[in-house]
């Protein structure tokens, strides 16, 4: 397995996503959905903080029972 140097962990990819503002009014299975206004905050491998997320596609409009 390769080892991150300390360096690339802190400058490496975002592997992750910690939804900070995900919906409050709108649920999918239980959990709180994902909107267009949602904000988060992307993680590299060592947690380190790598920018705000980018929401490109969205579905803008559903139904439910």
């Amino acid at each position: 397995m390769p080892k991150i140097s300390t360096a690339e962990a802190r400058t490496g990819c975002a592997v992750s996503v910690r939804w900070l503002q995900p919906a409050t009014r709108v649920f999918v299975n239980g959990q709180p959905a994902l909107l267009s206004t949602s904000s988060g905050l992307c993680q590299s491998a060592a947690q380190a903080p790598q920018g705000a997320p980018i929401i490109i596609g969205a579905q803008s409009r559903v139904s439910g029972t």
